[in-house]
C-alpha cells in the first residue's frame, strides 16, 4: 500500500477520496470509446462523409446554445442535481436512439453526442474541482484523468471483439451502462464534495445592476483564446484523419481500427498520468506542460501536409488525444483553480462549452472555404500550422496571468494611501474644505486643517474663525499653531484672553503664538506665569518672552535652561515642547546631551527636534537612539533629514563594529532600508548568517526591502542563494531533531522549541528564496503559508513552484508542502546526517550556554534519569533559569539530583526560591490562549513575572464589580464562578481566570471562590505591560490572539 501511495503521490486518506472520481471518470470516458465509435462509425460508413464540415458547423451552433441554457440553470440549480439530470438523460437517450436507427438519425447522433459529452466533461470537473485543493489537484488530478487512459486501452482493444460478438448495435447501449456505472460512482463521491457558494440569483451581478461578461478578465481572455485555437486545429486534424480512413477503410475495418486506435492511445496516455504528467508539471511547471500538445499537433499537421497516408494521419490523432487528454487536460485544469467559484461557473461551461464548438464551428467553415477551391485535404495543415505558432506564444502570456491570478486568490484587501494633493485655485477643492470645516466631525476638520497646512488660508478665513471661536480646546490650538503668522485670520484680541484659559496646552500655544507675533502688550501676563509652578505655562511664557525679545529675555533664558536639564522628567518634557524648536534657545550641543539623558521620553522629543537641525554631530546620538523602540521611530525620522552619505557612513561603522550593541544593531539595521544608495550589502549578509535570529531575521528583512527598491547584484544574489542552503539545512536538521521527540509528553517545551525554531527558520527562507523576485507580495505568501487555511497555502505554494528555480524548489516547497514530517525530512536527507539519538541532541543543548537551551534540555534530563547522563557540570550554564530548576527540583524530590553524580549543589542551588520554577510555570502559561502562539522562551519571561497564591477552600479570590488588575490560572484545585448564589461554572487546572484584565481596566463580571485548596498564578497588569514594552514577540503574539477572537465574533 505505501508502494502504490508512493507511486501515485497520495497521501494518507487521498485513496478513498480519489476514488470515486477516477471510477466515474474511467466509465464516463467509456461512454466516449462507445459513442464515439458508435457516432464516427455509423455517419462515415452510414452517411455522406462529405457534410462533416456542414455538421462541424452545426454542432458549433446547437452546443452554443445549450451551453448558454445549462449556464442559465447553473444559477438556480447546484452542480450535484445537475449531473444526476445530465447523465440520467444522456444514459436513457441512447437507448432511445439505438431503437431509432436509421438513415436521419445518424446526424442527430452526431449533434447529440457531441452536446452531451461537452456538458458530461464540463460538469464533471467543476464538480470535481471543488473537492480538492490547488496542490492536491496537481497531484491527484492527473490520477483521476488516467481513468481515460486506463478505459481507453481496455474498452479500445476489446472493442474490436466486441464488435465482433455483439456488432456495431451494442455500441450505444454499451454507452448507456458506462454512462450509469459513472453517475453511481459520483454519487459515492459527494461526501467529499463542498459546494463552495450557495446558489444565488445574484452570483453574477455587480452592484447597481451591471452587467458582468461572461468573460471580464484578461487571463480568461488569452484562455479563451488558447482554448479556441486548440480546438480548431485539433477538429482540422480530425477532419483530415478521418476522410484519410473513410477513403481507405470499411464500416467493419473502421470500427476496428477506433477500437485500436482508443486502446493504443490508452496505454501510452496511461503511462504518461502515471509516470509523465505531475511529475513534469511539479518539475517544470505549468508552461511546458501546456506547450506540449502544440507542438505534437505541429508535427502531426506537417505530417499530414507531407504525405496524407493513413499511417500520418493516426499519428497525427494519437499525438493530439494523448497530449490533450493527459497533460494538457490536467494544465487546462489547473488554469481554472485559481478563478473565484462565481466566476468558474459563469466562464468555464461558456469557454469549455461554447467556444470549443464555435471553434470547430469555425474549423467547419474553413474546410469548407478550402474546398471550394481545391479538395486537397493536406491543405489544411497549413491554417493548423499558423494558428499553432500563435497559440505558442499565446502560452506564455497564459502562464503569467495563471500567477497573477494565483496571487490574487490568496491576497487580502489593502488600501494604499496616496499622498493627498490640494490645488488651492481649484473652487471644487476650496468649496470641499469649507464644507468639511462647517460640517464634519471632529476628526474630518482635523483632517482637512492638516491638509491646509502648507496652504494660503485666505479662501477659508471665516470658516477658519467660525472654527476658532466654537471649536474645542484641541481645536483652538491647532489653529493657533497654523495661524501664528497671520493676524488678519485671528487677531491679537482673540489670542491674548486665551492665556489665562484653564486647558494647559491652548494656554501655552497661545503664549508662544503672542510670542511670535511680538505682542509686547502681553508681557505682563506672561510674566505671571514665568514666575509660576506649572512646567507646562513656564516654559511657554519663558518660550514667549525671549520671541518678542523683552526685557525679562534673560530671566526667560535661565529658566528654560534651568527646565531643560531639570532631574524631573516632566519640567523636561514642558520645556522641550515650548523651546526644542528654537536653536537659538537649545542649541545643537544641548540637543546631543539630552539625547543621551536617562529618560526614553525625553530622549524621544529630543529626537523629534533633531529632525530641524542639520550639523552632523547629533548623528551618532541618534544612531544609538535607535535601540529602544519608544526612540526608535522618531530618531530613524530625524536621521532622513541629514546628509545620506554621512548617516550612511555612520550606520555602517555601528553595523561592521562586533562590540555594537545587540539593540543598536537592530535599529540600524532596520534604518539601512533608507540609504539603498549607500548601504554596504556585504555587510548585511554577513549579519544575516549570525546565529541571533533576531539579528538574521532583521538584516534578511533589510535585504529584502533594499532589493525591491533596486535589484540585487549577482555577486550578493550567489551570496543569498548560500544562505538560503544553510539555513534550508538547519530547518531540515531541526525537523530530524523534532521527529526524535515527537509524541513525547516529557519534551514539551524542547517540542516548542523546535517549533518556534522552525517557524522562524521558514519565514526566512521564503525571503531568501524570493530575493531574486523582490517585487514578489511575499508577505502575503507567508501568511497563506504559515498561518493561512489549507486553500490559501495551496495557492500560495503553487504560486511558488512557478516563481522559483527548480534547484530552489526543491529545496523550498517540501517544508512548506502538507507532508508529514517524515516525508519532509526525506526530501531534505541530503541536507542533514542521520539524526539517531535525541541523547546527543540534549547534550548538545546541556553546554550550549544559552541560558533557555540549558534549562530545558536538564529538565529533560530530570524527567529521563532511566538514559545514563555523563555531565560534565562545569560546562552547564549557571543561569537563573537553571538554577532555578536544580533548585525547585531538590525541594520538591532531590532523587534526580542524588541519581546525577557529581551535581555541584552549592553553585545550582538558590536559597529564596518559588514553589514553582520558571520552566513549569511556562508549561502552564502555554495552555493559555493568551499565550498559546507565542513561543516558549518569550513566554517564559512571563513566567517570571507570575507570582504564586495559594487560597484556601472558601476563599474569595475576587468579587464581581473589583477592579480586574491581573489574571490567575488555575495549576492545583478547583473554583468556581458564580454570580451570587447562581454558580455560572468550575474551573479545574490548567484553566485561567480573568485573562482579559490584561487588557482592559473593566471591572469583574462574576465573582471567583476556590471549592478546594487551590494554588493560582497571578499576573499583574502593570508588571505585564512593563514587559510587553521590552519583548515585541510577546505584544505581537497577544495582537494575533485578539485579531482572532475580533474576526470570529465579527463572522
Amino acid at each position: 500500500m505505501n508502494l502504490l501511495n508512493k507511486l501515485f503521490q497520495l497521501r494518507t486518506g487521498e485513496g478513498k477520496k480519489v476514488l470515486p472520481f477516477f471510477i466515474s471518470f474511467f466509465f464516463a470516458m467509456g461512454s466516449f470509446v462507445f459513442g464515439r465509435t458508435a457516432r464516427d462509425t455509423f455517419f462515415l460508413s452510414r452517411f455522406d462523409p462529405i457534410y462533416l464540415p456542414h455538421m462541424m458547423i452545426l454542432m458549433a451552433f446547437t452546443v452554443g446554445i445549450t451551453v448558454a441554457f445549462m449556464t442559465k440553470i447553473s444559477k438556480k440549480i447546484p452542480i450535484f442535481p445537475q449531473i444526476v439530470g445530465t447523465y440520467t438523460i444522456g444514459a436513457l437517450s441512447f437507448i432511445v436512439i439505438q431503437l431509432l436507427l436509421s438513415d436521419w438519425i445518424y446526424p442527430v447522433l452526431y449533434l447529440w453526442f457531441e452536446i452531451f459529452g461537452t456538458i458530461m466533461m464540463i460538469q464533471f470537473w467543476l464538480y470535481t474541482s471543488m473537492a480538492f485543493t490547488t496542490r492536491e489537484a496537481k497531484r491527484l488530478f492527473g490520477l483521476i484523468a488516467s481513468g481515460a487512459a486506463i478505459s481507453n486501452t481496455i474498452l479500445g482493444f476489446s472493442l474490436s471483439e466486441i464488435i465482433n460478438v455483439f456488432s456495431t448495435n451494442f455500441l450505444l447501449p454499451a454507452t448507456s451502462i458506462c454512462i450509469g456505472i459513472s453517475l453511481i460512482a459520483i454519487i459515492f463521491s459527494a461526501k467529499h464534495v463542498q459546494e463552495s457558494t450557495a446558489v444565488s440569483t445574484t452570483t453574477n451581478k455587480k452592484n447597481d445592476g451591471e452587467k458582468v461578461g461572461l468573460v471580464s478578465s484578461p487571463y480568461l481572455k488569452i484562455m479563451t483564446l488558447t482554448i479556441g485555437l486548440s480546438a480548431i486545429v485539433g477538429a482540422l486534424v480530425d477532419y483530415q484523419m478521418k476522410i484519410i480512413i473513410s477513403d481507405n477503410l470499411t464500416e467493419t475495418e473502421m470500427a476496428s481500427l477506433f477500437g485500436t486506435l482508443y486502446g493504443f492511445i490508452g496505454v501510452i496516455s496511461i503511462f504518461m498520468q502515471f509516470f509523465v504528467s505531475g511529475r513534469l508539471i511539479s518539475r517544470f511547471g505549468i508552461l511546458w506542460a501546456l506547450m506540449l500538445l502544440p507542438v505534437a499537433l505541429f508535427v502531426g499537421s506537417s505530417m499530414i501536409f507531407i504525405l496524407p497516408i493513413v499511417m500520418f494521419g493516426i499519428i497525427a490523432k494519437t499525438g493530439d488525444q494523448v497530449f490533450r487528454f493527459t497533460i494538457h487536460d490536467l494544465s487546462s485544469q489547473l488554469l481554472w483553480l485559481p478563478v473565484s467559484p462565481q466566476e468558474k461557473n459563469r466562464a468555464k461551461p461558456f469557454i469549455d462549452g461554447t467556444i470549443k464548438n464555435a471553434a470547430a464551428g469555425i474549423a467547419g467553415i474553413l474546410i469548407l472555404v478550402l474546398f471550394y477551391f481545391t479538395d486537397d485535404i493536406r491543405l489544411l495543415s497549413i491554417p493548423s500550422i499558423i494558428m499553432l505558432a500563435i497559440w505558442f506564444f499565446a502560452n506564455f502570456k497564459l502562464k503569467n496571468g495563471y500567477v497573477m491570478e494565483l496571487r490574487k486568490a490568496i491576497e487580502k484587501r489593502r488600501l494604499d494611501f496616496e499622498e493627498l494633493e490640494i490645488d488651492v485655485t481649484d473652487p471644487e477643492i476650496v468649496e470641499t474644505i469649507k464644507k468639511t470645516l462647517s460640517t464634519g466631525d471632529e476628526y474630518q476638520k482635523m483632517f482637512a486643517l492638516d491638509s491646509m497646512s502648507d496652504l494660503p488660508l485666505m479662501p477659508w478665513k471665516e470658516d477658519i474663525l467660525n472654527l476658532f471661536n466654537n471649536g474645542s480646546p484641541i481645536m483652538k490650538g491647532k489653529i493657533l499653531i497654523m495661524t501664528s503668522k497671520t493676524p488678519e485670520i485671528i487677531s491679537d484680541e482673540l489670542i491674548t484672553p486665551l492665556i489665562d484659559h484653564k486647558d494647559d496646552l491652548l494656554s501655552a500655544r497661545a503664549m508662544i503664538s503672542i510670542g511670535i507675533r511680538q505682542d509686547k502688550d502681553s508681557a505682563s501676563k506672561l510674566m505671571h506665569w514665568l514666575n509660576g509652578k506649572n512646567d507646562t505655562r513656564k516654559a511657554a511664557a519663558a518660550a514667549s518672552l525671549i520671541l518678542m525679545e523683552d526685557q525679562a529675555t534673560v530671566q526667560a533664558n535661565d529658566t528654560i535652561k534651568q527646565m531643560l536639564f531639570d532631574q524631573n522628567n516632566d519640567t523636561q518634557l514642558a520645556a522641550l515642547n515650548s523651546v526644542g524648536h528654537i536653536q537659538g534657545i537649545l542649541p545643537d550641543i544641548g540637543l546631543v546631551t539630552l539625547l543621551d539623558d536617562d529618560s526614553p521620553d525625553v530622549r524621544r522629543m529630543a529626537a523629534q527636534l533633531a529632525s530641524a537641525r542639520s550639523d552632523k554631530i547629533l548623528i551618532p546620538p541618534l544612531i544609538m537612539n535607535l535601540d529602544d523602540p519608544l526612540t526608535y521611530p522618531a530618531s530613524r525620522r530625524a536621521l532622513r533629514s541629514f546628509d545620506k552619505a554621512n548617516v550612511s557612513k555612520r550606520i555602517n561603522d555601528v553595523l561592521e563594529n562586533i562590540n555594537s550593541d545587540k539593540n543598536v544593531l537592530i535599529g540600524a539595521i532596520r534604518t539601512v532600508r533608507d540609504y539603498r544608495k549607500f548601504s554596504n550589502l556585504k555587510t548585511i549578509i554577513n549579519l544575516a548568517k549570525s546565529n541571533d535570529s533576531d539579528l538574521a531575521k532583521e538584516a534578511i528583512e533589510s535585504l529584502f526591502k533594499l532589493a525591491r527598491q533596486d535589484p540585487l547584484p549577482d555577486s550578493i544574489l550567489n551570496d543569498v542563494k548560500s544562505l538560503l542552503n544553510e539555513i534550508s539545512k538547519q530547518t531540515y536538521i531541526a525537523l530530524g531533531k523534532i521527529n526524535l521527540f515527537t509524541g513525547n509528553d516529557k519534551a514539551i517545551l524542547i517540542n516548542d522549541y523546535l517549533s518556534n525554531f522552525i517557524k522562524k527558520k521558514k519565514e526566512l527562507i521564503l525571503k531568501l528564496s524570493l530575493m531574486p523576485l523582490p517585487d514578489s507580495p511575499v508577505e502575503t505568501y507567508q501568511h497563506a503559508l504559515l498561518a493561512g487555511d489549507l486553500s490559501a497555502r495551496s495557492n500560495a505554494l503553487e504560486i511558488l513552484d512557478n516563481l522559483l528555480s527548480n534547484e530552489t524548489r526543491e529545496i523550498v516547497i517540501p517544508l512548506f508542502d502538507e507532508l508529514d514530517i517524515k516525508e519532509k525530512i526525506e526530501k531534505g536527507a541530503h541536507f542533514v546526517d542521520n539524526i539517531t539519538s535525541n541523547k546527543k541532541v540534549v547534550k548538545k543543548w546541556l553546554y550550549s550556554q544559552e541560558d533557555w537551551l540549558t534549562a530545558i534540555a536538564l529538565d529533560y534530563i530530570f524527567h529521563n534519569l532511566n538514559d545514563a547522563w555523563d555531565i560534565n557540570w562545569k560546562k552547564v550554564s549557571k543561569g537563573r533559569e537553571v538554577q532555578e530548576l536544580c533548585s525547585s527540583t531538590l525541594g520538591k524530590n532531590d532523587l534526580p539530583l542524588k541519581i546525577l553524580t557529581d551535581f555541584p549543589l552549592k553553585e545550582f542551588k538558590l536559597q529564596d526560591i518559588s514553589m514553582y520554577s520558571t520552566l513549569e510555570k511556562t508549561i502552564f502559561l502555554k495552555g493559555v490562549d493568551l499565550f498559546r502562539d507565542i513561543s516558549g522562551e518569550e513566554v517564559s519571561h512571563v513566567a517570571q513575572i507570575a507570582d504564586e497564591i495559594q487560597f484556601l477552600k472558601g476563599s474569595i479570590i475576587f468579587e464581581e464589580g473589583d477592579v480586574g488588575d491581573s489574571m490567575f490560572i488555575i495549576v492545583d484545585g478547583t473554583v468556581k464562578i458564580h454570580k451570587g448564589e447562581k454558580k455560572i461554572a468550575t474551573l479545574s487546572k490548567g484553566k485561567f481566570i480573568g485573562e482579559m484584565a490584561l487588557l482592559d481596566q473593566e471591572p469583574r463580571s462574576a465573582s471567583v471562590t476556590a471549592t478546594d485548596d487551590t494554588i493560582l498564578l497571578q499576573i499583574n497588569r502593570e508588571d505585564f505591560y512593563d514587559l510587553m514594552a521590552s519583548r515585541m514577540e510577546i505584544m505581537q503574539g497577544i495582537v494575533k490572539i485578539l485579531t482572532q477572537r475580533l474576526r470570529s465574533a465579527i463572522a
